[in-house]
């Protein structure tokens, strides 16, 4: 079987297709885990602070316990207190 020379460069040109195929979908592949990587790094930066910080941890404590954490009023501006 005799393959002339478009024969030859369209066989190479398809597999030079597959395999520029083959590392676009690896390369969207590890961006995809990158990605994902990312931003769990930036959940556990903006999450840590709150439990390492003894104050925070006490109120989420407090939440769950449905604990009071202000008292009722806590907040409102009262007229009567500016004037003493």
């Amino acid at each position: 079987m005799d393959m002339d020379a478009q024969s030859l460069g369209n066989v190479i040109a398809g597999l030079g297709f597959t395999a520029a195929a083959v590392a676009l979908g690896f390369t969207a592949l590890e961006t995809r885990r990158n990605t994902a990587t990312r931003r769990g790094m930036l959940f556990k930066e903006l999450y840590e602070p709150f439990f390492s910080d003894d104050q925070l941890r006490l109120v989420f404590d407090l939440i769950e316990k449905r604990q009071r954490i202000f008292e009722p009023g806590f907040g409102v501006q009262d007229n009567r207190e500016e004037s003493k």
